[in-house]
């Protein structure tokens, strides 16, 4: 089995960082929240998993291991993570849904209108797709981003693979929270085999398991976690990092009076 994305949680990010510089957004989003838990969120299966706030839950997954949804309890943040193998055929008969990987996404979408800003592709060959869906009142509007990436299948030069992440939120809250949307987004981990269509040759690159960062540049947050409990937090690099803690320097918590160091990366 191949593991997907394993070590793609932050280098997707990181990646964008390089492309659009430190302090600029690809989306328009900043993470501004200081020191905060998240947990694990596995699917019923557990073939796949998230890393997200404890308010959290998946809704939505497979037992095949290529998607999976999850969503803020108020359902007003979203991620989900998905791959999909389209053979050649496919795209030439039905060419409204399966053309292209751009039209598989937009008929992912829904009927609602969407419009759509301009794509960066980033140093991993991933690209990024910000998109707003007007939806009829009293619906909110939906902004976010679909992260993707498009392999080919050898001996069908018609098809290929997508695999994609999707983060989103209502519009009012996109620029102070769409970041922990997309924290969760490329956070989703799932063990499947991405196959290309059924009967075709060809076999999908690692790139995604060569990635290894536990910084995201782009939104400037880093994992760490309590080494005495296990518990795993989000840590703003800009204010959490502290150069002259007691310990020496590292990202810290309020634990009482004092100040408690934290290890860097996943527990």
């Amino acid at each position: 089995m191949k593991r997907c994305g394993v070590r793609a949680v932050a280098a997707l990010l990181a990646a964008v960082g390089a492309v659009f510089g430190q302090s600029a957004s690809p989306a328009g989003v900043r993470f501004t929240q200081k020191a905060l838990p998240v947990t694990r969120h596995v699917s019923v299966y557990g073939n796949c998993y998230a890393i997200a706030p404890a308010n959290w839950g998946i809704y939505g997954s497979r037992r095949e291991g290529d998607a999976l949804d999850i969503a803020s309890s108020d359902g007003r943040l979203a991620a989900s993570w998905g791959s999909q193998g389209v053979p050649g055929d496919l795209a030439r008969l039905y060419p409204q849904m399966y053309g292209s990987p751009e039209v598989v996404i937009h008929h992912s979408m829904g009927a609602s209108p969407v419009s759509y800003g301009r794509p960066v592709q980033d140093q991993f060959g991933y690209t990024w797709l910000p998109f707003e869906i007007a939806l009829s009142k009293p619906l909110e509007p939906v902004k976010g981003v679909v992260i993707y990436r498009v392999f080919p299948v050898s001996g069908d030069p018609f098809g290929f693979i997508l695999v994609s992440r999707r983060a989103q939120a209502v519009k009012s809250l996109w620029e102070t929270q769409g970041a922990q949307a997309i924290a969760v987004a490329v956070s989703i981990r799932c063990t499947v085999q991405l196959r290309p269509p059924s009967g075709m040759g060809g076999r999908v690159p690692s790139e995604e398991d060569r990635m290894e960062s536990t910084y995201n540049r782009q939104l400037g947050t880093e994992y760490a976690h309590n080494p005495e409990t296990g518990q795993l937090y989000w840590m703003s690099h800009s204010t959490d990092w502290k150069e002259n803690g007691p310990q020496g320097p590292g990202y810290y918590i309020q634990s009482g009076n004092e100040l408690k160091k934290l290890a860097q990366g996943l527990p």
